[in-house]
């Protein structure tokens, strides 16, 4: 893993899943891109909003509610097959993680996620964060269910419309 991926040493709380969606790799990628999309798919994700050249600004439920900001930008982008990013310098929280996309048979697509992070506060930050992690698991297959849905859902409409657009 280059400079930007998760390792490790580097975070106290890591995460790592793959999934299959039903869709193009070009409409799952589509959908990582667009940073609208997070907010609704992902419970503690208040708000993410681009400020530009490849960053975002993050807002986020921690723990105990406590909200935490941070700064991200993309490191290397890959249309359709790889998306890899990190917290910028000073940012609240040390956050970095890689996406790969792989077109499957049948029009499937299985995302590869890992990520890590660390909360702010040195040594109780770090306490902190393992244990925000121990729900980790459970939290990141739900957000990736509701990311399979939502893409699904998304794919099979504009699917739908097509052929009726074929069809007049």
């Amino acid at each position: 893993m280059g400079k930007a991926e998760p390792t490790a040493t580097r975070f106290a709380v890591e995460g790592q899943k793959e999934i299959d969606v039903s869709a193009p790799v070009e409409e799952v990628f589509g959908f990582w891109i667009d940073y609208r999309n997070f907010p609704r798919v992902l419970e503690d994700v208040r708000e993410v909003r681009e400020t530009g050249e490849g960053r975002t600004h993050w807002v986020a439920s921690g723990p105990a509610g406590m909200p935490l900001e941070w700064d991200a930008v993309i490191t290397r982008l890959v249309p359709n097959e790889l998306l890899v990013w990190e917290s910028v310098e000073d940012s609240g929280v040390e956050h970095a993680g890689v996406i790969r996309f792989e077109q499957k048979a049948g029009g499937t697509t299985r995302v590869r996620i890992e990520f890590g992070y660390n909360l702010p506060g040195g040594a109780v930050g770090r306490a902190l964060a393992a244990l925000a992690g121990s729900g980790l698991e459970s939290k990141l297959d739900d957000a990736l269910r509701r990311i399979k849905t939502s893409i699904e859902k998304g794919a099979s409409a504009a699917r739908r419309d097509s052929d009726d657009r074929g069809a007049g």
